[in-house]
């Protein structure tokens, strides 16, 4: 899909219903723009040229959510642990 003159964000609002997939969006010169939303509507944007093969995108992706749900996690046990104490 390419969308020409609208720059990435209406391309991804296009995208959100569509969690955890992994799709190309949008063109930058002779590169691709992928995007992966989480369920939680959290978007994963990766840069890369066209010899990047769709399963590394897609591992690339997987990655990246992992270490993100883990960051988030953590990010959530410090506030509460925080709430508790205050």
């Amino acid at each position: 899909m390419r969308c020409a003159g609208e720059g990435v964000t209406p391309c991804l609002r296009t995208h959100l219903a569509l969690p955890r997939r992994a799709q190309v969006v949008d063109k930058f010169n002779d590169l691709l723009v992928s995007c992966y939303s989480t369920a939680g509507h959290a978007r994963l944007l990766l840069l890369h040229d066209s010899r990047l093969g769709e399963e590394a995108v897609r591992a690339f992706f997987q990655d990246a959510h992992e270490l993100y749900l883990k960051a988030r996690t953590r990010a959530d046990d410090a506030q509460a642990g925080e709430a508790a104490r205050g």
